[in-house]
């Protein structure tokens, strides 16, 4: 008998092994991270909808490679997950979307910081919202 915690993580795991990517449960908190070179992701286990997102992301990571600026390699990612999760039909939180749009204007804060002068439209598009800028200096919004 497959059990809610068992769908999402029979779907992860198929995903991986259909795009030859290594993984380990290694988080207890809804965190993952990437290492391109080994194309292996470690996460903790997708046993909801919300920590299957965070491991779609970052498989979407492993698939798109580096990419600079990095908040459009996060963009990326996003969409991957996104992407994902409607082609399996599970519907996306709202408490996941919303996630998302900080992470990704948290990382163009971060971009902006280190210099960055343009965001380009989709990007910036994505998030909607207009987010304040907390980067040192900075007092416009993105």
């Amino acid at each position: 008998m497959i059990t809610e915690d068992n769908k999402y993580l029979n779907l992860f795991e198929n995903i991986a092994k259909e795009n030859n990517i290594n993984f380990e449960y290694y988080f207890k908190s809804n965190v993952g991270r990437a290492i391109l070179k080994e194309r292996k992701i470690l996460i903790s286990k997708p046993i909801n909808r919300n920590r299957l997102f965070i491991a779609l992301h970052e498989i979407g990571h492993i698939i798109i490679g580096d990419i600079k600026p990095r908040y459009k390699e996060e963009y990326l990612a996003e969409q991957y997950a996104i992407s994902k999760m409607r082609e399996i039909k599970i519907p996306i939180s709202k408490k996941a979307r919303d996630r998302s749009k900080r992470f990704i204007a948290y990382s163009i804060q971060k971009a902006i910081h280190r210099g960055l002068k343009k965001i380009d439209s989709k990007t910036k598009g994505y998030i909607k919202t207009k987010y304040p800028n907390t980067a040192k200096g900075k007092i416009r919004f993105i």
